[in-house]
């Protein structure tokens, strides 16, 4: 089990310079974690925003879909449109789903870690500048105690200003290295829990959503093999369409009136559209056929 990197109060009494070594390094480190701290908020509310913008964008999508049976005829949904439409509805009942994504975000990592902050790193700072600030009070009167001989009156007074000073830097400097230790422990526990938390959550929230898309296999399917079978019956339609294309254009080009020796006009040659586009009109001893 790995064990937590705490300073030891023992140092802290003797004021050694181990002490202030691990002091200024566990401080240094206070900083670089709230940092830290700060840009993974961040980066967390983007993603709450994100996840916001994803389930409206979602409900929309859904929504298109669900309203593709207006497409068709009155009384007649084809597979397609109703296919989609259904698959719409489902999708749009992942909605609360995608909902509780943002909140996650909030709940399991947004909040705990400014709260971590706001407690544990003010509670540094205040300590640490009461820490600094008594340290150079303490200083100061070790300074003066010993610039002041023992034989001069002034001399039981700085020894007393000493004395007062010390106990008052040695309380700073315990809240100091309890206030630390407790950032070290907050970090070690608190942290790795709202983690743990939101990936439960995750694995919770993808696990519904599969098993809510998964009651559409049956039906998806069943669509895929009417597909098949549309698309099978379409190419062969195709086929005989562009047969029936090249036929009537044919046809087109080779329809024309000719005129026999007489000077008559005969008929449209066989394959003409006789009686459907073209009439026959009558001058004398000639015949015309005129398009409608």
């Amino acid at each position: 089990m790995e064990a937590l990197n705490l300073i030891d109060l023992e140092d802290a009494v003797g004021d050694t310079p181990h002490f202030r070594q691990r002091l200024a390094t566990a401080t240094e480190h206070s900083e670089q974690l709230a940092s830290k701290l700060k840009k993974f908020t961040r980066t967390c509310k983007q993603l709450q925003s994100s996840a916001q913008a994803y389930a409206a964008d979602y409900k929309m999508m859904a929504e298109e879909m669900k309203e593709f049976y207006q497409l068709s005829r009155p009384g007649d949904i084809s597979s397609l449109e109703k296919g989609i439409s259904i698959i719409g509805d489902r999708l749009y009942q992942l909605e609360g789903f995608h909902k509780q994504m943002s909140k996650q975000v909030r709940h399991f990592l947004v909040s705990p870690v400014e709260a971590l902050m706001q407690r544990e790193m003010s509670r540094v700072k205040t300590a640490s500048r009461r820490f600094e600030s008594l340290k150079q009070k303490y200083s100061q009167a070790l300074s003066k105690h010993s610039n002041t001989p023992k034989s001069s009156p002034k001399f039981f007074a700085a020894e007393e200003g000493l004395a007062s000073a010390k106990a008052e830097f040695l309380n700073a400097s315990l809240e100091m290295s309890l206030a630390l230790n407790d950032l070290e422990a907050s970090k070690r526990t608190e942290l790795l829990e709202c983690v743990t938390a939101f990936i439960s959550t995750q694995v919770a929230y993808h696990h519904q959503s599969y098993d809510q898309l998964k009651t559409l296999d049956p039906y998806v399917t069943k669509l895929n093999a009417t597909l098949a079978t549309i698309r099978t019956e379409y190419q062969e339609s195709h086929v005989a369409q562009l047969d029936r294309k090249t036929e009537l254009t044919h046809q087109t080009v080779g329809m024309g009136v000719q005129t026999d020796s007489a000077g008559e006009t005969d008929a449209p040659t066989s394959g003409s559209h006789e009686g459907y586009l073209f009439h026959m009109e009558k001058s004398g001893r000639s015949k015309t056929w005129k398009r409608r």
